[in-house]
């Protein structure tokens, strides 16, 4: 019996899909997009979110352990990390925060380079790019 639901769960799934998809295609629901420049956005969005992932990565846990080990710490959660993430989120929208938020990427790419000293050098020069271009602002990073 739960075979057969999981199965039913699965077709429901698709189908709903296939209904969202066709919805955009046919202009009956507008697609979301990023601002003027949607490449550029977007790859900087996706650079922004795999350096929030680097605290992880440069930790002694993740470049020493197994494989086993680098993927638990892949998939749990981090405060900093999702923290970080939200934020490169944030910076993609209009409004008048975007200076705001800018000021607290840089504090947080401060705080990191605080902790993580000249090992997150080339981190923080990434991370600040990435910062400034989600959010059309200069970014100030302290110690860089």
């Amino acid at each position: 019996m739960s075979r057969f639901l999981s199965t039913i769960g699965s077709i429901m799934f698709k189908i709903s899909a296939s209904i969202a998809t066709a919805a955009v295609i046919f202009g009956l629901v507008q697609a979301p997009a990023f601002a003027a420049d949607a490449p550029v956005a977007k790859d900087a969005l996706n650079g922004c979110y795999a350096e929030a992932n680097w605290s992880v990565e440069a930790s002694p846990a993740y470049v020493y352990g197994n494989g086993r080990q680098r993927a638990q710490l892949r998939t749990s959660f981090h405060k900093d990390v999702y923290a970080m993430r939200r934020l490169c989120f944030d910076m993609t929208k209009a409004g008048p925060e975007k200076a705001s938020l800018a000021g607290v990427c840089g504090e947080r790419v401060s705080a990191e380079l605080k902790v993580y000293g000249d090992k997150a050098r080339e981190h923080a020069v990434r991370q600040r790019s990435y910062c400034e271009a989600l959010s059309g602002q200069s970014v100030s990073v302290r110690g860089l």
